[in-house]
């Protein structure tokens, strides 16, 4: 079974995101991958998120937010603590391949995945 995990900051209704949909919706059922979908956020319950859960993806939010709207001290506290967390997750999920995407995740989330050990990191723009 490969093991895949999609790191994004929303699963609001948009381009990348209804890309992933319908990936999701292509592979229900597919018992040779396990998905699972970590958000850099907090949950919004948007109709993608409500239709993974439906489907019984994993949906797990880190409860960050990224630099938006914090400056300073607060905001390095804040960019190591979802460091950690993610690669805390990623140790947990132990994913074969991870997919990101968007500069700002790559940029966010490129040393936990290295230093997890995850040997296929994909990215998309």
């Amino acid at each position: 079974m490969i093991k895949v995990l999609h790191i994004y900051n929303n699963l609001d209704v948009a381009g990348a995101q209804t890309v992933i949909m319908n990936y999701l919706r292509y592979l229900k059922g597919d018992n040779e991958i396990e998905i699972s979908l970590l958000i850099n956020g907090l949950p919004k319950n948007t109709a993608y998120e409500l239709e993974c859960q439906e489907q019984g993806y994993s949906l797990i939010y880190s409860g960050f937010q990224a630099w938006k709207g914090i400056w300073g001290v607060r905001a390095i506290v804040n960019w190591f603590k979802c460091q950690w967390y993610v690669f805390r997750e990623i140790k947990r999920l132990k994913p074969d391949v991870i997919h990101t995407h968007g500069t700002d995740n790559l940029l966010y989330f490129s040393l936990p995945i290295l230093f997890a050990g995850v040997k296929g990191h994909i990215h998309t723009l």
